[in-house]
């Protein structure tokens, strides 16, 4: 995993994990809601402030957790379905702030996010060994990776984003 915080389109990613990695990474993964939940319980007030240094609060940045749920199950999908290049991804984060998530819940933001990634999850542990031994074209990267690497990469993103909600939070 990443060490230091720097922008999450200056990561690079060391790709090529074994199939037999994907257990390991769909546990880490279906730790993330309940980490996710212990700081936006704690974050009172702190939750929707948005620092002018900062693209998005806290809370945001949980609900762009949310956002990229729907990016993640697309290309496992597309890898079921043998795809040569995955769905891109929309990087100007409108999504996330067009979805006005400082406006809603934060219960409800983390309850889709849970209910999001534990269908995803179990979609995944629905395959066998060989499903994660395929490839498709990553299309912001420009690599081919497998559904273990995007699990990694996932893993990835999560770690990106959590750490940014603690420190907005503290």
């Amino acid at each position: 995993m990443q060490s230091a915080w720097k922008p999450w389109l200056e990561h690079t990613f060391a790709f090529g994990f074994s199939p037999d990695k994907a257990a390991d990474f769909i546990s880490h993964l279906a730790e993330t809601p309940g980490r996710l939940a212990g700081l936006i319980s704690a974050g009172g007030a702190k939750l929707t402030v948005r620092p002018a240094s900062e693209k998005w609060s806290a809370l945001e940045h949980a609900g762009h957790l949310l956002t990229t749920e729907q990016l993640w199950y697309i290309r496992f999908r597309e890898f079921a379905e043998g795809k040569s290049e995955l769905y891109p991804a929309e990087m100007s984060g409108r999504k996330t702030s067009e979805k006005h998530f400082n406006e809603m819940e934060p219960g409800k933001i983390l309850e889709d996010f849970q209910r999001s990634r534990e269908k995803m999850l179990e979609y995944l542990r629905g395959f066998k060994l060989e499903y994660f031994s395929r490839k498709a074209l990553h299309p912001r990267l420009q690599q081919l990776i497998t559904p273990v690497d995007l699990l990694y990469f996932i893993v990835e993103h999560d770690e990106h984003h959590l750490p940014v909600i603690r420190r907005l939070l503290h």
